[in-house]
């Protein structure tokens, strides 16, 4: 496989297939295409709602999610009140990140135990480091507060409350 940084992300160039477009007298004209698989991160940020001890994504996970194709950073601490130190995440395959910031800025899928919604006092300060197209899932409560759906939705985030 090869790897490329192209828009940011890791790229793998799965193999090239060739395929004969034309064949006459003895002349053969190949097509060569070339297919690439976009990984993508799930990201995992320290719970901010007062006296959360959960943590969204355990360690024994990650191999599963490495095994899909999945990339997985976790924002230092996130799972310590749980219990998960952060070389637990790192022997699985996880990556630990320097900052919050940088979680929200890796991510393609962003993982909660308690989203904008549920944390109401803390999570409005993580709206304005979700991205563009990022996906969000958690608990949400999206029919108590749909303001924080509306939020989101204004940073063009995808959510799925559970």
């Amino acid at each position: 496989m090869w790897f490329a940084p192209i828009e940011g992300k890791t790229q793998k160039l799965i193999q090239p297939l060739s395929k004969v477009v034309w064949r006459k007298f003895g002349v053969t004209v190949l097509t060569t295409y070339f297919y690439y698989f976009i990984t993508m991160i799930v990201g995992v940020p320290k719970e901010t709602y007062p006296g959360e001890k959960r943590v969204a994504l355990i360690p024994a996970i990650i191999p599963s999610l490495t095994k899909a194709g999945l990339e997985v950073i976790i924002e230092s601490r996130a799972g310590s009140k749980a219990g998960y130190p952060d070389n637990a995440y790192t022997e699985k395959g996880g990556t630990i990140a320097k900052s919050r910031a940088e979680v929200f800025e890796t991510a393609q899928i962003m993982t909660h135990v308690r989203l904008l919604g549920a944390n109401p006092d803390e999570g409005p300060r993580d709206l304005p480091l979700y991205k563009s197209g990022q996906l969000v899932i958690g608990m949400a409560e999206p029919l108590t507060r749909p303001q924080s759906i509306q939020d989101l939705n204004s940073r063009s985030v995808t959510s799925f409350s559970m």
